[in-house]
């Protein structure tokens, strides 16, 4: 749709729902799959392209003991690896052809869902339930007309009822309610225990780094170096607190934080950060690197085959260009004598690796910088990790755009436009994603 092939899908971020998951599994095979079907068709069409995924190897029958460059040595039973990893390193010997490891879409899940769910674990775990259920029967009666009417009088405002499965609503109900503790007190049908008051009042300091945390990760511009600040800011905040229900919620997230942060894109993400790839283990650089190349060389696949399509769409014929073919042919086999000769070759892995460990030995950034104009300016002088960039870095790390587009089709879809056809809805959701 759009022009949009399945092979240029990089990530798709989901909740934990069953049926997204199978999904992004199904898409990943059939990736496979076609990858498969393009490698078996154009296996021995060009060997000029062959030719230019060409590795040098040392006399030895072992090829999965090609190293790429130290100090980084990608093997095939690296952890965390589904796939094998063929190295590379400058020895001297005949070229050997390789093909890239496979790559598949990744499944990144929502850090705004996954907060949620932490905080519902902590919220189980100090069973919470009989003062949150206490306190939404007062706001109810602070809402019968009567009351409404006396704090209408007041000048006070309105009582929060709050949505069940929304935590940040209970929250702002229980936020309100502590407004109106001098009414209730003052009222024998309002009137609650002192130690109810005190647990409402914990309840709502203690997950107010959960709030902002909340708010900050529906930004915009929001990399997975800022998920990481983020995530961590909330923990060192909620734990200064020291109650039970911090405790709790700090043991959530951090068993909860393990799907975020070993994930693929998560750990390349951080490494493409220069801001937070200090923080990265010798294990999960290696991890990141070897997830990095395989980026770049589906990207180069990609763009092979998008070439090959619009060369085959201008194709001629006539005696004048096939003479020309077959003197491009001689010009060919020409240039490939002389790489020989020479004794080494300038390969794509090994530009892409080189790229990665300069990056490797980059300075820290200020974490107030900005990392979109680090790579900005660095669009000339690293060309291929900026490129690289664009893709690693523009991952979402929530889906909170996402359900507020879907949000919006109730005013799309309104009673007097309930007749609007499939394709002008998506077309509308298109426009719509890319403006807000």
């Amino acid at each position: 749709m759009y022009g949009i092939s399945i092979h240029q899908l990089y990530t798709i971020t989901t909740d934990n729902a069953s049926n997204m998951q199978k999904m992004i599994k199904l898409l990943g095979s059939q990736q496979l799959v076609d990858i498969i079907q393009e490698e078996d068709v154009t296996e021995h069409s060009d060997e000029d392209d062959a030719d230019a995924h060409m590795v040098t190897w040392n006399e030895s029958d072992n090829f999965s003991d090609i190293v790429l460059s130290e100090p980084y040595e990608f093997s095939a039973d690296a952890e965390g690896s589904s796939d094998t990893e063929i190295n590379v390193r400058n020895y001297t010997g005949h070229p050997v052809a390789i093909s890239s490891p496979e790559y598949n879409v990744r499944s990144i899940s929502c850090a705004a869902h996954t907060l949620q769910l932490a905080i519902g674990d902590a919220f189980k775990s100090c069973a919470l339930g009989e003062t949150i259920e206490n306190a939404r029967k007062l706001v109810k009666k602070l809402r019968t007309p009567t009351l409404k009417g006396i704090l209408k009088a007041m000048k006070r405002r309105k009582p929060i009822i709050d949505c069940v499965t929304r935590w940040n609503s209970t929250v702002d109900m229980l936020e309100r309610l502590l407004e109106f503790r001098d009414i209730c007190e003052t009222n024998e049908e309002l009137h609650m225990p002192q130690e109810a008051w005190t647990e409402i009042k914990s309840i709502v300091q203690t997950l107010t780094p959960c709030r902002v945390a909340t708010k900050n990760l529906q930004r915009e511009q929001l990399t997975f170096g800022d998920l990481y600040k983020e995530w961590t800011c909330c923990i060192l905040r909620t734990q200064k607190f020291g109650t039970t229900l911090s405790e709790a919620l700090v043991r959530a997230m951090k068993a909860r934080e393990k799907q975020l942060f070993q994930s693929e894109p998560f750990l390349a993400g951080m490494f493409m950060d220069t801001r937070f790839s200090v923080l990265l283990s010798a294990q999960e650089t290696t991890r990141a690197m070897i997830y990095i190349r395989k980026i770049w060389l589906h990207i180069q696949r990609v763009r092979k085959n998008t070439s090959a399509d619009t060369t085959s769409d201008t194709a001629v014929s006539g005696n004048e260009e096939s003479d020309a073919d077959e003197m491009e042919i001689l010009l060919r086999n020409a240039e490939k004598k002389k790489r020989r000769r020479r004794n080494k070759c300038t390969t794509v892995i090994e530009n892409i690796i080189n790229a990665l460990e300069t990056h490797a030995k980059h300075p820290r950034l200020k974490i107030k910088e900005s990392i979109l104009e680090f790579w900005e300016n660095k669009k000339l002088a690293m060309p291929e990790l900026y490129e690289l960039s664009k893709i690693i870095l523009a991952a979402p790390a929530t889906q909170v755009r996402v359900e507020r587009l879907f949000s919006a089709l109730k005013f799309i879809l309104s009673p007097l436009r309930s007749n609007l056809s499939k394709e002008l809805v998506d077309d509308i959701l298109v426009v719509r994603c890319n403006h807000f």
